[in-house]
């Protein structure tokens, strides 16, 4: 875990809710390509759910990436089946880029795995 945590190329961060102040989730930023990539992201806490903190979490950290720092394009990779992720990352301004699609053999199953990116402007452009 100290490895993980002290890793230069991750930033792991708590969600924790502005009600009880509890943690209710994990996220994490990685920097282990030229574009940085949201990822780990989940509200651990069912009743948590459909609150809000996806999108405040998400904007969160891309405020860090484009306003504190001085990245122009972040991406993601969510699965197909997760439709409600999706239209979080939609409503922030992630696009799927339908040229980056992967498959993942799980058990009997096959998961696809879509790839969303943004940009700093089209998110600035959500937020105004």
């Amino acid at each position: 875990m100290k490895k993980y945590i002290n890793d230069p190329q991750r930033r792991p961060y708590k969600i924790v809710s502005t009600e009880t102040q509890n943690v209710i989730g994990h996220c994490e930023l990685n920097f282990e390509r030229s574009i940085p990539r949201l990822s780990r992201i989940l509200i651990a806490d069912n009743t948590e759910r459909n609150k809000g903190y996806g999108k405040k979490t998400i904007n969160a950290m891309l405020k860090l990436l484009f306003v504190d720092n001085t990245y122009d394009q972040a991406d993601l990779n969510v699965y197909d089946w997760n439709t409600n992720a999706i239209k979080c990352y939609e409503g922030v301004g992630f696009q799927i880029n339908e040229g980056a699609t992967t498959e993942t053999s799980i058990g009997n199953e096959t998961w696809k795995g879509l790839n969303m990116q943004i940009t700093k402007s089209n998110w600035l452009a959500k937020t105004q």
